[in-house]
């Protein structure tokens, strides 16, 4: 089980347990007096690279004979794959003609909030930052009604955390019940306010954090990290 160092709105902090939400153990759901709220994510195929709208496209004169092709016959469906669940996958580069390349070079590419591409810059590897007893993932103070919360992001994984002994678990216990009670969910991540973004592994993705928590009488609770990259009102035009 991997280590997380996790600080609360006391200045307290502790190396507790985290473990991935698989799909096999899946994610409780929440009972909150009255209403719920269940957590469930599942990776499906979208598409083949047969039925790709880059391949499509590269096979057509323009636009127009794409578009022709698709409402005459589907050729952008696979019926018998979309759909399904993948088993296990590897990750493969392709080029611009979705040919498998290995000679690979990554720039980050900044947008604006309207899809215009604002700085192309070298991408840099960012390092582990859950690890860090000086500055550990802490709460920020910021919190978010759960509902608000799904409503307005889109969660990519997420982790249960663990006690590792009677103190941690104290430690771990008394947040849990704390989010419930308040029924939000506790806005996450590093540096000195915990607002930075959370990085799970060099060079990994940077993602914001949420907390959700919910206790089972007083020896049991359920205490969750959520990560995302989406904020959906990113994306409303105002």
């Amino acid at each position: 089980m991997r280590l997380i160092s996790i600080g609360d709105n006391k200045g307290r902090n502790a190396m507790v347990g985290i473990q991935s939400c698989s799909k096999k153990q899946g994610i409780p759901e929440y009972k909150f007096h009255g209403w719920d709220v269940l957590y469930k994510n599942q990776r499906v195929i979208k598409s083949t690279l047969e039925t790709d709208g880059k391949t499509l496209f590269f096979q057509c004169a323009d636009i127009f004979e794409l578009a022709d092709k698709i409402c005459d016959s589907d050729p952008d469906i696979d019926f018998k794959l979309e759909g399904m669940f993948p088993g296990k996958m590897h990750q493969v580069f392709l080029d611009n003609k979705n040919r498998i390349t290995n000679d690979i070079h990554f720039d980050e590419m900044i947008y604006e909030n309207d899809g215009t591409l604002r700085e192309v810059r070298p991408f840099f590897k960012s390092e582990n930052n859950i690890q860090n007893e000086d500055l550990p993932v802490k709460w920020s103070g910021l919190t978010i009604p759960v509902k608000e919360a799904m409503r307005r992001y889109v969660f990519t994984h997420h982790y249960q955390l663990f006690h590792t002994n009677g103190l941690t678990f104290d430690f771990l216990y008394g947040m849990a019940k704390e989010l419930e009670e308040k029924k939000v969910m506790m806005f996450v991540g590093s540096g000195d306010r915990g607002t930075d973004p959370i990085v799970f592994q060099k060079g990994g993705k940077k993602y914001r954090g949420f907390m959700s928590g919910q206790i089972c009488g007083n020896d049991a609770f359920y205490l969750f990290l959520h990560l995302t990259e989406i904020d959906l009102e990113d994306f409303v035009n105002d």
